[in-house]
């Protein structure tokens, strides 16, 4: 939606959400590409690099995601 000067206002951050079989596994492959986790606990993770922020959830894989979300 245009400003009043006509400018598209700036978006600046993004943090998808990822639904993920084994959590160690999905924090193992993004520390390779130069990600650093800033918080995990059992469930849940979030990981940064670069100004990109990452959020992983376990979710068992027999279940079909949510509308909104993604497995991979």
């Amino acid at each position: 939606m245009p400003t009043e000067q006509g400018r598209q206002p700036t978006l600046d951050s993004v943090a998808p959400r990822f639904l993920v079989k084994d959590m160690e596994q999905a924090l193992a492959f993004y520390t390779r590409l130069g990600f650093v986790a800033t918080y995990h606990d059992e469930g849940f993770a979030i990981i940064k690099r670069d100004g990109i922020a990452l959020q992983f959830n376990v979710s068992d894989s027999t279940h079909e995601p949510p509308k909104e979300g993604c497995r991979v």
